[in-house]
């Protein structure tokens, strides 16, 4: 199971991105652990799959911004981030990473706030198990 190093990778090649972090500043955490924030980013595991060859995770990251641009900008540059031709690493794992969809986020309550979420398949590439 690779999920919690994956989730900790991202995180941590988020926070070091500089223009993530302009517009974010250390707005960027795991879903659910506190109150939102405006501007933020949040992620959540979706899914991952034990049985699959290299497990594969799908992370959303939930974009919430006061102006539309701002949502546009980040989730460019989360694309040009997490969606690699080629294995890339991210924290010391090594994986794969592509860009699987996106949708509108609504806030009814919430005047002037954008919501957009970025959903990413990442393949970590399997460790080498020695037995003993």
């Amino acid at each position: 199971m690779m999920w919690d190093n994956v989730l900790k990778a991202v995180v941590e090649h988020a926070v070091a991105d500089p223009l993530l972090a302009e517009l974010f500043g250390e707005s960027v955490r795991l879903k659910g652990s506190g109150t939102r924030q405006v501007p933020g980013l949040e992620l959540a595991l979706v899914s991952d799959v034990e049985g699959e060859l290299w497990e594969p995770c799908v992370v959303q990251w939930d974009i919430w911004c006061h102006s539309l641009t701002d949502v546009r900008a980040a989730e460019r540059q989360l694309r040009r981030l997490f969606h690699t031709e080629l294995p890339e690493t991210f924290g010391g794992v090594r994986m794969f990473g592509q860009y699987v969809d996106g949708d509108t986020l609504s806030e009814p309550d919430r005047d002037d706030v954008y919501g957009r979420a970025a959903r990413f398949r990442h393949v970590p590439l399997r460790e080498v198990y020695a037995g003993s």
